[in-house]
């Protein structure tokens, strides 16, 4: 069967949650492609301090950066690429359909830090670099990633960047709405805005479109050991990403994660 026959046959069996609805994504995606590893790692959530871009005046916030990181890398260019994701669960009525506008409850402040990607100060247990969403000047960097009950009650999946979504209004607890009228839309190319469908999703992550290249030592350095930690908390032996940018700057850094996190991990390349 194909990927997308056993996520319509298997999600029958999955409570409506978005944690356990992206670890079945996971589990099919691993089963469907190799090099695939995914990770959760108990623990509080990682928390960053950031000035504000919607409320430049106000004093600094406190949210969890994201709950999920996917980071995607290929050997044959050498490249990877990482996104700080936020999953979400929004049931859909007759008359909340994707088309024209999809909305979705989402929190205001985390909305400000993954569209507006100021330098952070961490406030938890994950030492995130100040520049993990504000050292880049791909939007991708920081998205959104939502399930929804789609036509006849099959769960679907919409993936869009943070800066693509519009808040209804500006209260803590908000509606994010996304204005499209295509399934796909990248920018010039080089990354992903959004997809409607798991299909589409799936097409552009192992394209290798989802997400903002990976372009420092520091990032890279820092994921490795976000990789290192969760692997050993699994007791796995960490898979290796042999690419320069992860290994420039070694460091004993995961042994001071403290936090919880999630991490989807893909090598797209045809040697995985």
């Amino acid at each position: 069967m194909t990927f997308l026959d056993d996520w319509k046959i298997g999600q029958t069996a999955i409570p409506k949650n978005e944690i356990k609805f992206f670890r079945f994504f996971a589990e099919l995606l691993s089963k469907h492609h190799k090099g695939v590893h995914y990770y959760e790692v108990h623990g509080n959530p990682g928390h960053v301090s950031f000035s504000s871009g919607l409320w430049p005046t106000k004093p600094p916030v406190t949210k969890e950066l994201g709950d999920l990181i996917i980071i995607t890398y290929d050997y044959g260019t050498m490249q990877a690429r990482y996104t700080i994701n936020q999953n979400k669960f929004q049931k859909t009525t007759g008359t909340q359909r994707v088309w024209p506008a999809f909305k979705f409850k989402a929190d205001i402040h985390q909305y400000d830090l993954l569209a507006f990607r100021p330098e952070v100060e961490v406030a938890g247990s994950i030492p995130f670099p100040k520049s993990i969403l504000s050292g880049t000047n791909y939007n991708s960097v920081g998205s959104y990633g939502v399930f929804y009950e789609g036509e006849g009650h099959l769960i679907d999946f919409i993936y869009s960047i943070a800066k693509w979504l519009s808040p209804q209004s500006y209260v803590n607890s908000c509606n994010l709405i996304l204005n499209t009228f295509q399934n796909e839309m990248s920018f010039a190319g080089r990354e992903t805005i959004c997809t409607v469908g798991i299909e589409k999703f799936l097409k552009h992550l192992l394209g290798m479109k989802i997400g903002a290249p990976v372009s420092t030592p520091e990032i890279g350095g820092f994921l490795n050991s976000l990789i290192r930690k969760a692997a050993e908390e699994a007791g796995e032996e960490p898979p290796v990403v042999d690419i320069p940018v992860f290994n420039e700057y070694i460091s004993d850094e995961n042994r001071s994660i403290g936090g919880g996190f999630r991490l989807l991990l893909i090598n797209v390349g045809d040697n995985a």
